[in-house]
């Protein structure tokens, strides 16, 4: 600062060198987007305080927010859902409607949780997803397990296939 002329110092200098007129405008950006920067909300590892497909690493990633899922049924297993299907048949639904097709010949979610597969936990956690989450589910089972392009989770990712789309499963169920 300069004491003598202080009316001066505030002025930008002409005499300043292109590379120091670019670090001073690059510290200006700097130091206005810094609140910008400081009002955006920190994102978890996984990028998901819950377990969805983006949030998901087939690696084993431990990072991952425990036990905690979306949904209020707390991943509830296929035996859980099996147990309640059983006894309250209304509750019940065509594995077709469920997810748009049934391309295996299923039948019912209650079929599908008496199948020793992969469909049964498919079956199982549509039945854990809120109605909001279900599109999501249904796109893992359909893109992931019927179709040979498989499912992408997110833009850039590796597609899913069955393997995938079951150590998915195993996480959202707890398995």
């Amino acid at each position: 600062m300069n004491l003598e002329h202080p009316e001066k110092s505030a002025a930008p200098q002409a005499d300043l060198s292109a590379s120091q007129q670019g670090r001073r405008k690059l510290v200006q950006a700097g130091l206005a987007g810094a609140p910008l920067l400081l009002a955006l909300k920190s994102t978890p590892v996984l990028a998901s305080n819950c377990k969805s497909p983006s949030g998901f690493s087939v690696s084993g990633n431990m990072s991952r927010p425990g036990d905690y899922v979306c949904t209020e049924f707390n991943g509830r297993g296929v035996s859980y859902w099996k147990t309640q299907l059983t006894n309250n048949s209304s509750l019940n639904i065509s594995y077709a409607t469920a997810f748009g097709s049934d391309p295996k010949g299923i039948g019912t979610l209650l079929d599908a949780l008496n199948r020793s597969d992969v469909y049964s936990k498919a079956a199982a956690v549509y039945l854990n997803a809120s109605a909001g989450e279900r599109p999501a589910i249904q796109a893992v089972v359909n893109q992931g397990l019927e179709s040979s392009a498989g499912y992408v989770p997110s833009v850039g990712a590796k597609a899913w296939h069955a393997f995938e789309v079951e150590a998915y499963f195993n996480y959202m169920l707890g398995i």
